[in-house]
Parts: structure tokens; sequence; C-alpha cells
């Protein structure tokens, strides 16, 4: 069995990894429209097709970078158990294969810390990547209600 692959992307300087087999499109940085009262890490909601996505910006959970973020950015879909969202990244680098056995689990105080969004901890050579677990990026009770004011935003782009 091949190694599985990840994409590694970068976030206010920080490298992160995705499994590439949860990767639906990358795309320029367009603006999505705010949603009311919504999470920080949630930067609005976006028509990708046919459907309404959610989009986040984990870039408001991470210190500031020592290097200058790109304002223009890219989003990349990705399908979790969830749904569909997109995630404002400001790079994408490249596709690693990985052996499972590189992956370091976090520690439970980092996850405890992080809310349970890190999956586990990469290194290679002088690099550490950090392994985002998708399924906790939004909790199901949240994904819920960004799906409903998703649908609720397609029927006003509809009409």
């Amino acid at each position: 069995m091949p190694d599985p692959r990840f994409i590694l992307f970068r976030i206010r300087g920080e490298s992160f990894l995705a499994d590439v087999l949860t990767v639906r499109q990358i795309a320029p940085w367009s603006a999505p429209r705010p949603v009311p009262n919504a999470p920080p890490t949630l930067a609005g909601v976006m028509i990708f097709g046919e459907k309404a996505v959610p989009v986040l910006d984990l870039s408001t959970q991470l210190p500031a970078a020592p290097d200058p973020v790109s304002p223009h950015g890219l989003m990349m879909l990705l399908e979790t158990a969830s749904g569909t969202i997109a995630l404002k990244v400001d790079e994408v680098k490249k596709i690693i294969p990985l052996n499972l056995d590189e992956i370091v689990p976090a520690p439970p105080l980092v996850q405890s810390l992080s809310g349970d969004l890190l999956a586990g901890i990469v290194r290679r050579s002088d690099e550490q990547y950090l392994i985002l677990d998708l399924e906790r990026l939004l909790e199901p009770e949240t994904m819920q209600e960004v799906r409903e004011l998703c649908e609720n935003e397609s029927r006003r782009e509809s009409a």
C-alpha cells in the first residue's frame, strides 16, 4: 500500500499538512460574504458551483507572521465528513508522501489548547509540520448552523 500523501500549505508563516484526498480544488482568494455573529475563524460563505460553502480563516488563531502575509492568498476547498469547507491559505507548497510512522500525535495539552485541531506533528529535516484534523475545524453543531446560513445565502443569491 502506498504511503498517504499530504498537501503542504502555509498560513501566517506556519507550515500545515492536510490529507491530499480531502482537497477538491485550489482557487485564488476572493472575499467571502460575511456571516452575522460568526466565530472569528469563519470568514464568511461563498458559492462554489451549486453549493454555498463556509470559508475558514485560521490566521485569526495564529500569532502574527514574521514575514508579511500575502493579502491575496488562496482558498483550498476540502471535503470533510461534515461537508465541503474552504480554507484560506497564504500558499500551497507541494504534495509530500508520509510514512504513518513519521506522524507523532499532538500532546494532550496542545490538543486541549488548540481545540483538538491538531491531529499530529511531523518533522522533516529542519522543518516541523502540523497536521490539521479537518473534521474538527468546525464542531458539528457549528457546522450545522453554518450549513443553514449557507443554504439561506444560496437561496437569497438565486432569488
